[in-house]
């Protein structure tokens, strides 16, 4: 499942009991084939913790190793602890799933295959699907980003194949560049949209196989589910986005809830919901989407050297559970007489 990727083109805060409903309750039918459960989730990679000196403390500009590990492995817990279909990351780099820097690693790795789409020393994105659940993986990963076009290395789309209660499903980790850039965050989605529509549509499946119609294609495209950090919260810009967006124009954002928060702002004074779910009609209305906690600094108190470490990540994890269940066909309508 680790194999490379096509390269197409070029947090959880302080206090993990401030989920707004209990994981038990969420999660108490994901044994039922008919549901998909799907957590998103900024990780916050070690080498951008250069921009959060002033809160890790540590003698570096990037936090000690040892805060790391502990961030790592808190993420990594909380992922074990919600056992979803799919997991989205962002920020994700190859040490997040290593021992010496996750006490966790082992075990996710032993439960999920892993598809990513870092390179080299940069940060970026990953989708991991739970082995032996209700979801198979159907085709290789592909990636889309990573050049200065879309934001840098760190900006970039993974996608993977999958299928879930006998429905074709792309499972995609998106993460795009801030509202300083707009114009290159909505080539990052436009690329996106157009990359799945000439890859997964079933004339160009068909192609692919050498002029045949897969079974997996021939009841039409796939339906999407788009999870990520957008950098872009509620408001003006994201209505923006959505409306010059024709890829995000085919889609629809399954919202959090109402005050709903994801992240910090980059000074960390300000909460923000940033990271975003987006599906295929058909798909939605989910049965729950959740933010799990609210944002907070992952490093503690102000005197201590290095911080201790109280969370994650400066973003929560988003999970959204949806209804898989075949959509009952129309009645035959009675023959004019």
């Amino acid at each position: 499942a680790r194999t490379q990727p096509l390269f197409v083109v070029g947090s959880l805060g302080a206090g993990f009991g401030l989920s707004f409903m209990s994981t038990q309750a969420f999660l108490q039918g994901r044994q039922d084939p008919t549901k998909l459960t799907v957590l998103s989730w900024n990780v916050l990679a070690r080498p951008y913790t250069k921009y959060n000196r002033k809160f890790h403390r540590a003698d570096s500009h990037i936090e000690e190793k040892s805060q790391t590990w502990q961030r790592y492995t808190l993420a990594g817990q909380e992922i074990l602890s919600k056992n979803c279909d799919v997991v989205l990351l962002q920020e994700f780099e190859d040490l997040f799933v290593d021992a010496e820097w996750n006490s966790a690693a082992n075990q996710l790795l032993g439960q999920y295959d892993l598809f990513r789409c870092n390179k080299q020393e940069s940060p970026a994105t990953a989708v991991m699907v739970r082995r032996g659940g209700r979801v198979t993986v159907t085709g290789p990963h592909i990636c889309v980003g990573g050049g200065r076009e879309f934001g840098g290395a760190s900006k970039v789309a993974t996608v993977v194949p999958i299928m879930a209660n006998n429905r074709s499903i792309l499972a995609m980790s998106g993460h795009f560049v801030w509202d300083g850039e707009p114009e290159k965050r909505l080539h990052h989605l436009e690329t996106l949209g157009q990359t799945i529509q000439e890859k997964y549509t079933p004339s160009a499946a068909a192609s692919a196989e050498g002029g045949s119609s897969s079974s997996t294609t021939s009841a039409g495209p796939p339906s999407i589910i788009l999870g990520g950090d957008f950098n872009c919260d509620i408001g003006k810009n994201l209505e923006k986005l959505e409306e010059s967006s024709t890829f995000l124009q085919s889609l629809q954002r399954s919202p959090l809830g109402e005050n709903a928060k994801t992240g910090l702002s980059g000074d960390f004074s300000e909460t923000v919901c940033i990271d975003h779910f987006y599906c295929s009609s058909d798909l939605l209305p989910s049965i729950r989407t959740v933010a799990l906690a609210r944002p907070a600094s992952p490093w503690a108190g102000k005197m201590t050297r290095p911080a201790k470490v109280s969370g994650a990540s400066d973003h929560v994890a988003i999970l959204m559970e949806l209804d898989l269940q075949p959509k009952p066909k129309p009645e035959p309508q009675e023959a004019a007489k």
